[in-house]
């Protein structure tokens, strides 16, 4: 067992429930979603994938694969679950962009499957694409690497990552395809403070410790998670705030173990479920205050 691996496996006895992923297609999770037809979850790899989603369960068995056509998988760096008009989606976001040179981003969508429990994971099953929506961002090419939906404003939310601070735009629940949508700027970031203790855990990467790396919204559009690196960062807003006047004041900060590489994170229920990059990939569920 690798040094880095025991001490996350130690950190867990005493703060959080933990998993680990070993299925060799999941090598570079970046994106969790909770999933409605079965009981786990659904994730995706950073670049380098074929536009694929694929089924866990709890305790990160990987269950099935599915084959998105029609979607493109530049660089796909989070996703979502969400309900429109009684449809309940996945939504994935290419929206990956470390150079900052692509104008152009894209929102892919397809109805969740629902599973039957004889799939192979292995063979791909192939589903079309639900919809799409193409934007870019007002400050020109950025990358980011958080995507939510927010269900009381009925938009998705999109946060960048390298930008100082991060920026939060919104874009509408759906949009025409041929069009080029452009996001509405919703709020700075502003960094959060990391101990220097603690940022030196990511060794060569400390100075990228504070990045958001997934982005997640509650069920109500009452709350978000962000996690760096390092940290995973709970925000909560009041039935009349927007996310401009709730992201001014400081988060909580949920205790984490550091993983490998955080990338990932999304809701369940009165937890948070967080997940790294990397082989074994650790997937961690923690309680919220």
């Amino acid at each position: 067992m690798k040094l880095r691996h025991l001490l996350v496996v130690l950190a867990l006895a005493s703060t959080a429930a933990g998993a680990d992923i070993t299925a060799s297609a999941l090598a570079e999770i970046s994106g969790i979603a909770l999933a409605q037809g079965h009981d786990g979850f659904w994730v995706h790899n950073d670049s380098g994938d074929l536009p694929r989603l694929y089924a866990i369960d709890r305790a990160g068995n990987h269950l099935a694969t599915v084959l998105v056509t029609g979607a493109n998988a530049i660089d796909w760096e989070d996703m979502c679950a969400c309900s429109i008009n009684g449809v309940r989606y996945l939504v994935v976001a290419d929206m990956g962009d470390n150079l900052s040179v692509l104008p152009e981003r894209a929102l892919y969508a397809i109805v969740e499957p629902q599973l039957t429990g004889t799939e192979d994971p292995n063979k791909a099953v192939k589903i079309p694409l639900a919809w799409s929506l193409r934007y870019r961002l007002p400050i020109g090419p950025a990358d980011a690497e958080g995507l939510a939906f927010d269900a009381r404003a009925r938009r998705f939310l999109v946060l960048t990552k390298r930008t100082e601070p991060a920026q939060l735009f919104s874009l509408p629940e759906q949009g025409a395809p041929d069009l080029v949508h452009v996001a509405q700027f919703e709020a700075p970031l502003p960094a959060p403070t990391i101990p220097d203790s603690l940022r030196k855990q990511k060794g060569a990467y400390a100075a990228e410790a504070h990045f958001p790396t997934a982005l997640d919204c509650s069920i109500d559009g009452s709350a978000l998670l962000v996690t760096n690196y390092v940290q995973l960062l709970y925000y909560r807003r009041a039935a009349n705030e927007s996310w401009a006047q709730a992201l001014r004041r400081s988060p909580q900060l949920v205790p984490i173990p550091v993983l490998m590489q955080t990338e990932a994170v999304c809701f369940d229920g009165a937890s948070a479920v967080i997940a790294s990059e990397q082989l074994p990939a650790t997937m961690v569920t923690v309680p919220l205050p």
